[in-house]
């Protein structure tokens, strides 16, 4: 399952940024590219269901699913974390 990790202000910076890395490993949550306020991350579907409460879905990466509970070990350096939605593709795929 794909995980996109909002940080919060304050955790905008590299050694934040290493910590919520180190955090998400011990979590089981992979980071797989960050940029300058967010991360992208895998998690297996048994831990999604483990940290979240609820199986991994569709229903998960909806556009109108409510952001996922932040576990308290990241919550001083996450705002926000979200099943990303479906990519729409306008076009022919160029893969």
């Amino acid at each position: 399952m794909q995980l996109q990790l909002l940080l919060k202000p304050h955790a905008r910076n590299s050694e934040a940024k290493e910590a919520v890395r180190r955090i998400c490993e011990s979590l089981g949550i992979h980071l797989t590219a960050e940029g300058a306020v967010s991360a992208s991350a895998t998690v297996d579907d048994d831990q999604f269901n483990s940290l979240f409460g609820h199986a991994a879905g569709k229903n998960s990466a909806s556009l109108s699913a409510p952001p996922l509970k932040v576990p308290d070990q990241l919550s001083d350096l996450v705002e926000t974390i979200s099943v990303p939605p479906s990519h729409i593709y306008m076009g022919p795929k160029l893969m």
